[in-house]
């Protein structure tokens, strides 16, 4: 957590639960060369240290490293999407996530556009204004009802990945009839609005 604090505050502290085991490991050796004979409270610390680290990591990784916790909101989906609906997943690199865990017939797209399967960049994610965002919308394929996967914690001050220009492009053009919360995930069921009352916005 102190170096999610010095280093960037998106990143999330998951990232780091893998490292308290070797970090953990890394002290008892040095403690271990740097004295013939570790007093037994030293070892002891270390040993215990190690141990509730691991138990730590069996306990809580498969929830952690689930960010958004995909298992519920397919669930919900499955439950709530109807045949002519269209689930979008914000943002694309959250898709194989959500497709590993969703098993319904409802066709499922990224947004705001498809992720390249040759490389990964933040560029391919982020969305730059409010008209990208009503283009992408616009691009989508025909629909009923639009079911938007928000994947993203828009922070008032701190927006990531555009996601300020998702919500306003969402709000100008689509009616929200119902909102499902999750663990970092919101879904929205939305509804377009009809071209005056989207001009009027």
């Amino acid at each position: 957590m102190v170096v999610s604090a010095l280093v960037s505050e998106s990143l999330n502290d998951r990232y780091y639960i893998a490292l308290f085991v070797p970090v953990a490991v890394a002290v008892y050796a040095f403690l271990r060369s740097s004295t013939a004979n570790p007093p037994v409270p030293q070892q002891i610390l270390v040993t215990l240290l190690t141990i509730m680290t691991l138990a730590s990591v069996v306990s809580q990784y498969r929830f952690l490293a689930q960010n958004g916790d995909w298992i519920r909101v397919a669930d919900y989906l499955e439950a709530h999407a109807r045949p002519g609906d269209l689930i979008v997943i914000y943002t694309n690199d959250n898709l194989p996530a959500f497709e590993r865990q969703f098993h319904g017939t409802v066709r499922v797209v990224p947004f705001p556009h498809p992720n390249p399967t040759d490389r990964y960049s933040l560029s391919e994610i982020d969305v730059t204004s409010k008209a990208e965002a009503k283009a992408a919308f616009a691009a989508l394929p025909p629909y009923d009802t639009l079911w938007l996967v928000d994947a993203v914690q828009c922070v008032n001050g701190a927006p990531e990945y555009g996601c300020d220009k998702v919500h306003e492009a969402e709000a100008d053009d689509f009616r929200v009839r119902s909102s499902k919360m999750f663990y970092t995930n919101a879904v929205y069921e939305l509804t377009r609005r009809s071209k005056s009352a989207a001009e009027a916005k």
